[in-house]
């Protein structure tokens, strides 16, 4: 898998990942620092998308964190 590193921003990220897919409960994104692969291979469980869509996803949404763009 690529490397995904979240440092920042994390609460913005999961608005917007909960924005994108309306199914997935808060609760079901917990985050602590350094567990990125495990954070993906439960958006993947949870939405179905491959891990290297979801690192794609979650890297373009911390480069834009102060936009709404999903």
């Amino acid at each position: 898998m690529e490397e995904l590193v979240i440092n920042e921003g994390w609460e913005r990220i999961r608005a917007k990942i909960l924005r994108r897919f309306n199914h997935i409960r808060a609760e079901q994104l917990n985050f602590t620092p350094g567990g990125e692969e495990q954070l993906v291979d439960n958006l993947q469980s949870l939405t179905g998308l491959r891990k290297a869509e979801l690192v794609f996803m979650i890297r373009k949404m911390q480069v834009n964190l102060n936009n709404n763009r999903l």
